[in-house]
C-alpha cells in the first residue's frame, strides 16, 4: 500500500472515531429547479430543468454541519442555431460535500466542493455528445438554507465548475458548468 494511501486511511479513521462516532446524523431528500448555462467562450441561453437527490447532515459543533449529498441533476445550455435553438442536456450524477454555518436558528450558509459524473451528454433529439464531453466535472457550490420548519427547508445554491466539459479535439471552445438551483428539502429521520 503507498504511503499517501496509508496517510490518507489514517486520517479518515482518526476523524471518524473522534468526532463524527458522537455526532447527530439527519438523513433526507432535496428536489427542485436548475437554471443551467456554461461560461465560455460561447453565446448560450440559461436552462430550467430538475434535481433529485438524498442527503445526510452530520453536526460536527453547534456552528457547523457537515451535508454529503448524491444527486442525480439535468444540466446544459440552450444555443440559439441558424433555424432553430439547441438544446444541449448533460446528466450528471453530483456529489457534494457541503459545509454549513448555522449563524442563525432558521437560516444555514453553505459551502463546498462538488464532484460530478457524466451519466449522458446530448443535443435534444437524441444526438450523442459523449464522446466530445469529459465524463468528470468539478466546481465549488455556495448557498444558504431558509427553515420553514424544523425538517423542511428552501435552499438556493450556486455551483461553477472549475473544468472545461469539452473534451472536442482540434478547438479552442471553454465551456465550465454554471447552475443556479432553488429547491426544497425535507429531513426524513434522525440518528
Amino acid at each position: 500500500m503507498s504511503k499517501l494511501k496509508i496517510v490518507v486511511v489514517f486520517v479518515f479513521l482518526f476523524f471518524l472515531n473522534s468526532n463524527l462516532i458522537y455526532s447527530q446524523y439527519n438523513f433526507g431528500l432535496k428536489s427542485g429547479l436548475n437554471f443551467a448555462n456554461v461560461k465560455g467562450n460561447i453565446d448560450e441561453k440559461t436552462k430550467t430543468s430538475v434535481y433529485l437527490g438524498l442527503y445526510s447532515k452530520i453536526k460536527l459543533n453547534e456552528m457547523f454541519n457537515f451535508q454529503p449529498e448524491i444527486v442525480y441533476s439535468r444540466q446544459g445550455y440552450n444555443l440559439k442555431g441558424i433555424s432553430n435553438k439547441l438544446r444541449y442536456n448533460f446528466d450528471y450524477i453530483n456529489v457534494p460535500l457541503m459545509f454549513a454555518f448555522k449563524d442563525l436558528e432558521n437560516f444555514h450558509l453553505e459551502f463546498g466542493p462538488q464532484f460530478g459524473l457524466l451519466l449522458k451528454s446530448e443535443i435534444k433529439d437524441n444526438l450523442d455528445l459523449k464522446k466530445v464531453t469529459t465524463n468528470f466535472d468539478f466546481g465549488f457550490n455556495i448557498g444558504a438554507n431558509a427553515f420553514v420548519t424544523k425538517k423542511l427547508f428552501i435552499n438556493l445554491r450556486y455551483n461553477l465548475g472549475f473544468i472545461n466539459i469539452n473534451n472536442e479535439d482540434n478547438t479552442d471552445l471553454n465551456i465550465r458548468n454554471s447552475i443556479l438551483s432553488l429547491g426544497v428539502g425535507y429531513d426524513l429521520f434522525k440518528i
